[in-house]
């Protein structure tokens, strides 16, 4: 609908064009409205999408700190039977040292106990020796 003329008081037919002016303006102004409402309307469709995304996101986020928090859990148990683990491996080491001081000290006392029987052996065997050749 084109614009009509606005007429001036005095001229032919001015209720008539008054009418059709406040007509089209009242087109227009429904123009202009249904054209906010859909503004409007694509706002609130992007809010409400902007919300299932953040929505969204924060459950992501929320999934992920779980995660963390139980593959942390997770390796701390790990850790804690790794350090139990190495702990009883130390201690196994330290009575393998143990085990192994004690077993040089009994070789060095059997050593020496050998050499004693071995002078022992010679003497005995010198005295019979000469038993024999006395005899």
């Amino acid at each position: 609908m084109a614009k009509p003329r606005r007429l001036k008081l005095g001229q032919s037919n001015v209720c008539k064009k008054r009418a059709e002016f406040a007509e089209w303006e009242n087109v227009e102004l429904k123009k202009h409205i249904l054209t906010a409402e859909q503004e409007s309307k694509e706002i609130k469709k992007r809010a409400l999408a902007a919300d299932r995304q953040s929505w969204a996101d924060q459950a992501r986020h929320e999934e992920f700190i779980d995660r963390s928090e139980t593959e942390f859990t997770t390796l701390l148990s790990k850790m804690g039977g790794v350090q139990q683990h190495n702990n009883y491996l130390t201690n196994h080491v330290r009575n393998l040292k143990a085990h192994e001081t004690s077993l040089q000290q009994s070789i060095y006392i059997m050593t020496k106990r050998n050499r004693e029987l071995k002078t022992e052996v010679s003497r005995l065997l010198s005295k019979f020796q000469r038993l024999v050749q006395a005899a």
